[in-house]
């Protein structure tokens, strides 16, 4: 089982069938659900399929998402981590697709890990998302991963400054899911000459 990682406020504990009710509800807000993938709310039978998506991350490889608790509280606000995508290659807008070999037969896709969050309303505009994906930034690059990325809605502002922030840079744009993102990455050299 994975261990939880603690930050300054936070810990970043793996999920468990017992957080499905409130995964279910957080994808399921419209409010959140707007810059998430195709922009509208998820049926509970979806957050499900990428809750048993997670857990067998956890399991191949230790990646997936783990949910951001308060320590103040003990309160369980949201998700970050880090997921498998495969991003085209050799395309002017490359598309992006969900989870390892998910690129359909002929298309050239390189896998890279995909640093994301999703936070009740609430925590919002209070540093969590940026302290929750600064620590999984580093733990992707402690993996010895050599570029991380997010895929961000390009009307997202907040969670572009959040990447902006982390030390990822604009990179292009992507599609996924029929809708286009914007695309933040950052390597293992931009990583390592970040201020301490």
């Amino acid at each position: 089982m994975l261990a939880p990682i603690e930050t300054t406020r936070l810990w970043l504990r793996p999920l468990t069938l017992a957080d499905l009710p409130f995964l279910v509800a957080l994808n399921a807000d419209p409010v959140v659900a707007r810059h998430l993938a195709t922009g509208k709310p998820r049926t509970e039978a979806e957050t499900r399929q990428w809750f048993d998506k997670t857990m067998a991350w956890y399991e191949q490889d230790g990646t997936g998402h783990r949910g951001v608790v308060l320590k103040d509280g003990d309160r369980l606000v949201g998700r970050c981590g880090l997921q498998c995508m495969e991003v085209e290659l050799d395309a002017a807008r490359p598309r992006a697709f969900f989870g390892r070999a998910s690129a359909p037969p002929g298309v050239r896709a390189e896998p890279i890990l995909e640093l994301g969050y999703g936070l009740v309303p609430e925590a919002w505009g209070k540093g969590i998302a940026s302290e929750a994906s600064r620590r999984m930034r580093d733990e992707g690059f402690a993996r010895g991963e050599a570029k991380l990325m997010s895929v961000i809605h390009a009307d997202n502002a907040a969670s572009i400054r959040v990447a902006v922030k982390n030390g990822l840079s604009l990179a292009g744009e992507l599609e996924f899911l029929g809708r286009v993102f914007l695309r933040y990455e950052i390597t293992r050299e931009e990583w390592q000459a970040l201020p301490a």
